[in-house]
């Protein structure tokens, strides 16, 4: 195969290929010019790629699976992208290795060793990858802080994993950062908290006894229509929503929330929405307007607020 026909017929793909490869079908000169005019860019030693696609995150995902060895398995926040739980690729591209093997790899590559086996299935039929319950626990810990929530809340939404399949994989794992938030974030994704926001309203806005009769993710049919509030209070017929700033900030959206708690106050059950800032920067105001609006409306919360007041 000439220079051409491999610029025709190898190169347009996005994956790479070892120089070995590309030897096979072209001249070694006629590869070195090549790479030399930037046409063939080296994405790691010995792997290389067309330059169109060699910052492609699954081209380096390849490029760093072959790179690594025939153990290696695509795993952390590199793992949750391939299973399409997280929508972004990540910067970095991140591998498991069996302990005591060996790489030094270039900056947009993390690798790390376990020492424990790990289950793995196969992402486009050639890349190893592992489940997405021992992804969940590898990205949640090497995550920012502010990230972590995030990370349990959008496998559960992906239905990518369940409480069950997270404890199994827990209990396999020897050693995960920050196990103690990972359970308990777990556990709250296992009872329907979807989300930070939910998770931080039930943690210091709805909680203790004034608020233990609320039922969460609670399902209701008005105009026709079945809606899901976040919490209602059946005691006076009053639904609180938490609003996330992406999922409630166009307006689309908004004029959807209108039209829906119309139709819910037509059938007697009246909204009241606390934003993403209110609960994050101010939850006793929230946990306040709550337990006054509840005792206004005639519930047995309104000793409660009293003695909160």
């Amino acid at each position: 195969m000439s220079m051409r026909e491999l610029r025709e017929r190898l190169l347009p793909h996005a994956r790479p290929f070892s120089y070995a490869q590309l030897c096979a079908v072209a001249s070694r000169h006629g590869i070195d010019q090549a790479i030399r005019r930037g046409e063939i860019v080296r994405v790691l030693p010995g792997f290389y790629a067309s330059s169109v696609h060699a910052d492609s995150w699954a081209v380096r995902a390849r490029a760093a699976i072959d790179w690594a060895g025939p153990r290696a398995l695509l795993a952390g926040a590199s793992a949750l992208f391939a299973w399409e739980v997280t929508d972004a690729a990540p910067a970095r591209v991140h591998l498991v290795l069996p302990h005591g093997a060996h790489r030094r790899p270039p900056r947009w590559l993390q690798v790390n060793t376990v020492t424990y086996p790990l289950p793995f299935a196969w992402w486009h039929g050639d890349v190893p990858v592992v489940l997405p319950e021992f992804a969940v626990a590898q990205a949640y810990g090497r995550a920012r802080t502010d990230e972590r929530a995030e990370i349990v809340y959008q496998a559960f939404r992906a239905r990518a994993v369940s409480a069950e399949s997270m404890g199994r994989a827990l209990e396999t794992m020897p050693r995960v950062r920050a196990r103690a938030s990972l359970v308990a974030r777990v556990e709250y994704a296992a009872e329907g908290v979807e989300s930070f926001l939910e998770e931080r309203g039930l943690r210091q806005v709805f909680t203790g006894q004034s608020f233990q009769q609320l039922l969460r993710q609670h399902r209701v049919v008005a105009g026709g229509k079945r809606f899901r509030v976040d919490l209602y209070d059946p005691e006076t017929s009053t639904a609180f929503e938490l609003d996330g700033a992406a999922s409630h900030g166009t307006l689309e959206r908004r004029q959807s929330d209108v039209a829906r708690d119309a139709l819910l106050a037509g059938v007697g059950i009246l909204t009241v929405r606390f934003t993403y800032r209110d609960v994050r920067d101010r939850p006793r105001w929230c946990r306040d307007v709550a337990l006054r609006i509840m005792a206004q409306r005639g519930g047995a919360s309104v000793e409660r607020w009293q003695e909160s007041a």
